[in-house]
Parts: structure tokens; C-alpha cells; sequence
């Protein structure tokens, strides 16, 4: 569904989740974005465990990976969120998730969203 600036897609079987949030106000390098932002999350996130925040190449446009695992339970939340900004007035953050267990097995569903992923225009 939408929200605001995001449209999510849910999968009601599991909890596999896509989101794409697109932002007016990008700033212009997502990693520096996720190094101010990760402080933040990880103080309001149960369970939260880094596992990296790396600059990675995406389409040519300045991108950033965060992957963090989340939850107290015996089967957390992963997650990794595709900071990038295909233009100097939006930014997009891609939103993946699923249970740490089904992580490997589901990771085809991110590389699928970020291969078809086209900017608005």
C-alpha cells in the first residue's frame, strides 16, 4: 500500500517486505545518510545488530547499502535498505526484509526489485 511518500508491498504468507520510499531532500552521498541515521535506529530498534553500512556500485548513481538483523526472537528480522540518488533532487531508499532464516533463500527478491527499479522522472 501507499504511505505518504513510500509504497510497500507485503507478502501475507511470510513476512517478506519491500518498500519504496522516495524523498524530496536527498542528501547528496546515501552512505554519510546511513552513518547520521544509524545511531537513531539502533537506539529505537529491539535486538538491533549491525551488520554493515557499505558504498556500493549501483546503475552509476551514488548508493549505499545498510544490512542489520533486528528482534529479540530466535529467528530476527533482516534487513537492507539501497540508499541511492539517481538525481540530484530525489533520493530513494529500497527497503528489503525478511526473517534472518529465510535471508539466503528470499535474497532473489531484493536483486529482482533493484534490477527492474526505475526512478521517477
Amino acid at each position: 500500500g501507499k504511505e505518504g511518500t513510500a509504497v510497500t508491498f507485503r507478502d501475507p504468507r511470510t513476512d517478506r517486505l519491500i518498500r519504496i520510499d522516495q524523498r524530496p531532500d536527498p542528501g547528496l552521498d546515501p552512505y554519510e545518510d546511513w552513518i547520521r541515521q544509524e545511531r537513531t535506529v539502533a537506539g529505537r530498534t529491539a535486538g538491533y545488530d549491525l551488520i554493515r553500512i557499505a558504498r556500493v556500485i549501483y546503475r552509476g548513481w551514488p548508493s549505499a547499502d545498510w544490512e542489520y538483523r533486528a528482534g529479540r526472537n530466535s529467528d530476527p528480522v533482516h534487513v537492507l535498505v539501497r540508499g541511492v540518488v539517481p538525481a540530484g533532487t530525489r533520493a530513494y531508499a529500497i527497503h528489503w526484509s525478511t526473517s534472518d532464516s529465510r535471508w539466503t533463500a528470499d535474497r532473489k527478491y531484493f536483486d529482482t526489485v533493484v534490477g527492474t527499479f526505475s526512478p521517477a522522472r
